[in-house]
């Protein structure tokens, strides 16, 4: 596991563009808060599909739900939540 200064030191002038990094960069991230890997498409993934408010569609780069939150005909929680997106 790298230390913050680590992660600090490959990220802080990385080359990548977002497209390229976004991934990468979440990977290290969370790697030393110590969060679990994406590994379910329906609630913990890269790259899911979102309608924006009144902008059509977007990208999540990464969509996490919380457990006790349900899809169901849009996503259903605290509307400050979903200001910009509705999965």
């Amino acid at each position: 596991m790298r230390s913050p200064a680590e992660f600090i030191a490959v990220w802080r002038d990385n080359p990548l563009n977002e497209r390229a990094g976004a991934q990468p960069f979440f990977l290290d991230l969370r790697e030393i808060l110590g969060v679990a890997k994406p590994d379910d498409p329906e609630n913990y993934c890269f790259e899911h599909g979102a309608a924006r408010t009144g902008v059509g569609r977007g990208w999540a780069d990464v969509r996490r739900l919380a457990p006790n939150r349900q899809l169901a005909n849009g996503f259903e929680g605290d509307s400050r939540d979903r200001r910009h997106f509705r999965y």
